[in-house]
């Protein structure tokens, strides 16, 4: 697709820019939280990653769009409507844990509406990608589990958030939102679900992959997600599934 200032957006843009990140996440160097956040853990490479994505897109020729990124929310001034949200790495905890469950996630929107996206696992290469036509999943065959699991995030099943939820297929945890929703998209589970706040960064890019699949998304009443301001909390859960039709089976057992 095209953006606004004609600048062409691929598949192949999104594959070489998760590629040329690689380098920023070695696996075997221990991670530390730099204490810059109270709420969420924040690494070198949060930051070392968010810069260089700000910098590429800038010199790809997206000199008209914003870019609102977790690690530097000052940069969104709301005076475009052409916008890149970005998550450099979500799932922070398990990163710094090295537990495998983490990812880069990039959004593109125009006029509040998604128009594409990538979700991208630096360790086991897993990469979903809507260039606004097409979607593509690549990498999948690390995935040991069928697909009738209902992902959750693995913090929430230990606070026991799903103890008296009588979900219709089998919990599995994982860490990293952004890495579920493209885990869903790529037709590899039923389902993600989350009954905690999320931020458009944690979200934007797998709800574009999971509806340019034909899948649906709501919070946890059922309603839309909007966009409009991208820099609230969704405070009302999410609910991702791969079939619109068991959606609100799954709903109504979150509820």
């Amino acid at each position: 697709m095209k953006n606004a200032s004609n600048k062409i957006i691929t598949e192949d843009f999104f594959y070489s820019l998760c590629c040329s990140i690689d380098s920023f996440f070695d696996l075997n160097k221990k991670q530390t939280d730099l204490g810059l956040k109270s709420e969420s853990p924040v690494t070198e490479v949060d930051l070392n990653v968010s810069n260089y994505v700000y910098s590429h897109l800038r010199s790809f020729g997206f000199l008209d769009s914003e870019i609102l990124s977790e690690e530097n929310t000052s940069t969104y001034l709301e005076v475009s409507n052409r916008l890149w949200i970005l998550d450099p790495l979500d799932g922070t905890k398990e990163f710094i844990r090295g537990i495998p469950e983490f990812s880069f996630s990039l959004a593109y929107l125009e006029r509040h509406i998604l128009k594409a996206g990538c979700i991208y696992n630096p360790s086991n290469k897993f990469m979903a990608i809507y260039d606004g036509i097409n979607t593509q999943s690549m990498n999948t065959n690390f995935w040991t589990y069928d697909n009738n699991y209902i992902l959750c995030s693995r913090t929430e099943i230990q606070d026991g958030l799903l103890l008296r939820k009588k979900l219709p297929y089998q919990i599995l945890g994982l860490g990293s939102i952004a890495y579920k929703l493209a885990l869903v998209a790529a037709g590899l589970a039923k389902a993600t679900v989350s009954f905690r706040p999320k931020s458009s960064w944690d979200i934007a890019a797998g709800i574009a992959l999971v509806e340019a699949v034909g899948g649906k998304v709501t919070d946890l009443e059922g309603g839309s997600i909007s966009f409009t301001n991208p820099m609230i909390r969704f405070e009302k859960g999410l609910l991702a599934s791969f079939c619109p039709d068991e959606h609100e089976t799954i709903l109504k057992a979150c509820q």
